[in-house]
C-alpha cells in the first residue's frame, strides 16, 4: 500500500503537469517495500533514496 507522501507527491506531480500544458496519459503508481537497515547504510546520503523507472 502506497504511503501518504507517495500518494501526495503523484498527485502533486500531475497536477504540476497537468498545469503546465503536459498531462500525464496513464496512471502513476509507486510500488514501495521496506527493507532491513545494515551497518554500512549509515553513511548520510546526498542523493534520492529512489529509482523513477517506466514500464
Amino acid at each position: 500500500m502506497p504511503s501518504v507522501f507517495t500518494n501526495l507527491f503523484t498527485d502533486f506531480t500531475n497536477n504540476t503537469a497537468a498545469a503546465v500544458g503536459a498531462p500525464i496519459r496513464d496512471a502513476i503508481r509507486a510500488d514501495t517495500t521496506v527493507v532491513d537497515e545494515l551497518p554500512e547504510d549509515d553513511d548520510p546520503l546526498q542523493s534520492p533514496t529512489f529509482l523513477a523507472v517506466g514500464d
